[in-house]
């Protein structure tokens, strides 16, 4: 797969166009039968990652929500890295090169009340990676979370990297707490568990599968490092990638665990 033009994975939606390059507006009108917008969770990359500029994967989603004749509107949420000045130094740069229009939501410098003013026009709501615990935490401390659920209800793409993905799901595996842990606080826009970082963190790829495999976490999928999966309607129905061989993984209970594949 190309690095600089990512593709959907064939395999998963045919009407996806898999084999071309994505177009601008691509995701923009693929909503679930009520209106919600699609959810894109990114298994770690990206500005999180520590990048200047937008990976593949996020230049992707931009496209996907570029409409005709306008600049898309793309609003971060740095919560889990503690509002990371570095990061949102580089979102800013990145939407001027790529002609986007970006706000940045701080919680550590809160100066929205309410958070209408950079949620409701948002085209792409982007959550950066970090410690998803806390972001959980202070997302429904400062009633945040609703708000982001009410924004993918009326439309707009979420999505985000490592924790920024997790917090989109029922849980997964994380290291707030130090270690690799379980943890089942998402806010479950996503119905199925997630693990960031599957092929780059081993202890956190084998706990995932044994916390499903004793039916601690529901079934779910692990996301590479570099790539992305796209849902609809609670579905996988693609895959984004920044290099070729990262991939999204369907992780369920083996039979051995004496439950159903």
């Amino acid at each position: 797969m190309d690095a600089a033009s990512p593709a959907l994975d064939p395999t998963l939606d045919p009407t996806l166009d898999p084999g071309a390059p994505l177009t601008d507006g691509w995701l923009r009108d693929r909503r679930d039968s009520t209106g919600a917008g699609a959810v894109v969770t990114y298994g770690g990359g990206g500005l999180s990652a520590g990048r200047t500029g937008f990976s593949a994967v996020e230049r992707a989603l931009l496209a996907g929500v570029r409409g005709s004749g306008r600049r898309p509107r793309v609003t971060l949420v740095p919560t889990a890295s503690g509002d990371d000045d570095a990061c949102m130094d580089a979102f800013r740069a990145a939407c001027d090169a790529e002609d986007a229009e970006g706000h940045v939501l701080s919680l550590f410098r809160r100066t929205e009340a309410p958070f209408g003013n950079v949620l409701d026009d948002a085209d792409l709501v982007y959550v950066t990676g970090g410690a998803v615990a806390n972001l959980a935490a202070l997302w429904r401390l400062h009633g945040l979370a609703a708000e982001v659920v009410g924004a993918w209800r009326r439309g707009a793409v979420v999505a985000g990297s490592s924790a920024g993905a997790l917090i989109w799901s029922l849980g997964g595996v994380t290291t707030s707490f130090g270690t690799p842990a379980g943890w089942t606080d998402g806010l479950g826009v996503v119905p199925h568990s997630l693990c960031p970082h599957y092929d780059t963190q081993p202890g956190r790829a084998q706990l995932y599968r044994d916390l499903v495999d004793r039916g601690e976490l529901p079934a779910g999928y692990g996301l590479d490092e570099d790539a992305a999966g796209v849902f609809v309607g609670g579905e996988l129905v693609g895959v984004l990638a920044d290099r070729e061989g990262a991939g999204v993984h369907a992780v369920s209970p083996t039979p051995a665990a004496g439950r159903r594949p």
